[in-house]
């Protein structure tokens, strides 16, 4: 993420990375996902379910989101600060999902 000051304002830019991180964060939501669910949640095919999520495995790697036994996705601690951290800078007020 770019933080561009000017006199008057700081304006902030996401990467297209930094974007679908922040997407796959708020779509998996606080109470976790399934994982075959991720797909769906973001607005794509059921068909790439399994590709989704398996690519959500740097983000696991990242310390972004653990993977559970149990089938599910959950956002972790660190996921969640970034999440928040970053819709701050955006000027968007978080909510719970």
């Amino acid at each position: 993420m770019n933080r561009h000051a000017d006199a008057d304002a700081t304006e902030v830019a996401l990467s297209r990375a930094d974007l679908e991180v922040l997407c796959v964060l708020y779509v998996i939501g606080t109470r976790g996902c399934p994982v075959l669910d991720v797909a769906s949640r973001l607005g794509l095919s059921p068909s790439l379910a399994e590709a989704v999520a398996e690519g959500m495995n740097p983000l696991v790697v990242m310390g972004l989101l653990d993977r559970t036994e149990d089938g599910m996705f959950r956002v972790t601690e660190a996921g969640r600060s970034r999440l928040e951290d970053t819709l701050s800078d955006l000027g968007i007020a978080s909510r719970p999902v």
